[in-house]
């Protein structure tokens, strides 16, 4: 194998890399647009919210399954919860077996641009990177 071809691999191997760089900030940024955290918490005595007050019975069946997850998560931890489809509930005061429990709910607002330069660009020099490899290494194992 000449230098030419090794070179040419070396090439194809960061390309490939490159690739897998921008592909990973995608689907970082586009899971990061589609989920979001649930907690849910025993609600304070007296506590004055904003909030709407529903019935643990008046949830739909994905908000019970959301809630259900999200208590037997953590409790009375503000930090224990559940990640979950954005949309799947809402935050409320909710009466659960005679308690008022609070669903808080976490969206993180610094998703980056699945479609972004910081996808875009190492994908596209990627996707160079292999063709000139290829091209390299095609040329340099000729005898």
């Amino acid at each position: 194998m000449t230098r030419r071809a090794l070179l040419g691999i070396a090439v194809l191997v960061c390309g490939l890399l490159l690739a897998g760089v921008g592909a990973a900030v995608h689907l970082d940024a586009q899971q990061c647009r589609l989920v979001e955290f649930v907690s849910v918490t025993p609600a304070p005595e007296n506590a004055s919210t904003e909030l709407p007050e529903r019935a643990f019975s008046d949830l739909s069946t994905t908000e019970q399954s959301v809630f259900r997850s999200a208590l037997s998560a953590g409790g009375d931890a503000e930090a224990a919860g559940v990640l979950t489809r954005r949309g799947n509930i809402e935050p409320a005061l909710v009466t659960y077996e005679g308690t008022e429990y609070l669903v808080r709910v976490g969206r993180e607002s610094g998703c980056g641009d699945p479609r972004g330069p910081l996808v875009v660009g190492p994908v596209l020099a990627g996707v160079a990177l292999v063709g000139v490899g290829l091209g390299i290494s095609k040329d340099g194992a000729a005898p």
